[in-house]
């Protein structure tokens, strides 16, 4: 295990974190009506950095604040990886609010040969976009996690 203090994003590049004064555990990409302060943060993408590495990435946990699309768009490398995991939020609310939406990230991650499933009640559900439709309107004190595999669960 090797730790970086740095956000992964779709460049490397430095990008801005508004800590929460509530949770310290729900710094966004965003500007929120309320935080604490703003931070100037490292970014990197996950390509890039893998680049000039020997390691092998075959899970990705991800529950950065809506922020995930912009993430796996700098991980198309690692994502086209045949035996690729992927546990991740999926929070309507914060990916509107990042610039982007709960169905534009299943479609992303579908084009990469995804099954993706609804984590709920303890068990993986499939979703399809139909259902995705029905999240993107949710409020912010709705999100729900995500299981994307290359293999059918």
């Amino acid at each position: 295990v090797t730790i970086n203090n740095k956000a992964v994003s779709d460049k490397t590049e430095t990008i801005k974190i508004y800590t929460s004064k509530k949770l310290n555990v729900d710094h966004r990409t965003y500007k929120p009506d309320e935080y604490n302060q703003e931070i100037d943060i490292h970014a990197i993408a996950l390509d890039e950095y893998l680049s000039s590495s020997t390691i092998q990435v075959n899970f990705i946990k991800m529950d950065i604040q809506g922020f995930e699309m912009s993430a796996v768009k700098g991980m198309i490398k690692t994502l086209q990886s045949t035996d690729l995991k992927m546990l991740s939020e999926f929070w309507p609310y914060g990916m509107r609010k990042a610039g982007t939406s709960v169905l534009q990230y299943y479609q992303f991650l579908k084009q990469y040969n995804f099954y993706i499933y609804l984590i709920e009640n303890n068990q993986l559900l499939e979703l399809t976009e139909e259902k995705v439709k029905t999240f993107l309107d949710l409020p912010e004190t709705t999100y729900m996690n995500i299981f994307a595999s290359k293999d059918r669960v």
